[in-house]
């Protein structure tokens, strides 16, 4: 429900912005194991949770970067208690297996149901 909630969000907001008719959008689901030890910005760090701005995510994602961070484990800002992971590089990540396909429904305004493609 999380990776569909924060997908949803960042895809709805450029077919709105380029105005895009209805559609069928295809979203693949991969499980995948994370196999990297990350920073923990789960509790705390409220700036860096901000859903309409990303300045202070942004800023504190570079120093980990460059200070050679593996990634982070952060509170999903789109779907409540939910868990997200982000790696700073591939090598933190495997097993990675295709789980299914999602189809989400535009109505050229907003997306409407989410249902898994079955064949």
């Amino acid at each position: 429900a999380t990776a569909i909630a924060e997908t949803a969000y960042h895809h709805a907001r450029f077919l709105a912005a380029t105005a895009e008719p209805a559609m069928h959008l295809p979203m693949r689901l991969y499980h995948v194991a994370v196999d990297a030890r990350l920073h923990d910005l789960r509790r705390g760090f409220d700036v860096e949770h901000d859903p309409a701005d990303y300045t202070a995510a942004r800023a504190l994602g570079a120093r980990l970067r460059g200070a050679g961070s593996a990634g982070v484990a952060y509170r999903s800002v789109r779907h409540a208690g939910g868990q997200c992971a982000g790696l700073f590089r591939p090598r933190g990540a495997s097993r990675c297996v295709h789980a299914a396909i999602l189809l989400y429904a535009w109505d050229g305004a907003r997306f409407g149901d989410i249902y898994e493609k079955l064949a």
